[in-house]
């Protein structure tokens, strides 16, 4: 993969968004600040503070403020319910990437997960869910091997014929 990353650059396995978005999305966020502190006459007040003064001269939005205060209770929450409640099935990484775009990919194997577990505790009790862990470890091992037969394939296609592969996504 170094070699091909090396040889071609990222964008043929992660396409426009790791190599244009991520790449260049710091820039157009300090430009794009830059240019609303212009015509407010703040640019360079702002320029004159240190690291310390300018998060003391925050003014965060109250909107993120709560929404980052409950985020916070119902993770720490979820995490205390895991430890100290018997049966709690809200895995409380679930609530952590809430608003990620990859969470809403993950939220549902999360939830069926903490579900299988939460029914089999039920049903046979401690016992029976260390009996089915191997069965759950096989199934994550499964839904790796679909990931890695995709990636072997492109690289002995690239080997061999010295083209890059078609690009792929592999959600879980």
């Amino acid at each position: 993969m170094l070699t091909i990353q090396d040889k071609h650059g990222t964008d043929m396995l992660a396409g426009w968004w790791l190599t244009k978005i991520v790449a260049s999305y710091p820039f157009d966020n300090s430009t794009a600040i830059a240019q609303r502190l212009v015509p407010q006459g703040r640019l360079l007040e702002s320029d004159g503070l240190s690291a310390w003064q300018r998060i003391a001269a925050a003014q965060p939005d109250s909107v993120f403020l709560s929404s980052a205060a409950v985020g916070a209770i119902l993770v720490i929450s979820a995490y205390i319910g895991c430890i100290r409640i018997p049966g709690w099935s809200i895995n409380p990484a679930v609530l952590l990437f809430r608003s990620s775009w990859h969470c809403g990919k993950l939220a549902f194997s999360f939830f069926v997960g903490s579900l299988s577990k939460a029914s089999i505790t039920d049903v046979g009790g401690a016992v029976t869910v260390q009996r089915v862990k191997p069965v759950m470890i096989e199934l994550i091992a499964g839904d790796l091997l679909g990931a890695l037969v995709p990636a072997v394939i492109s690289a002995l296609f690239y080997f061999f014929t010295g083209d890059a592969p078609l690009s792929f996504n592999v959600m879980p």
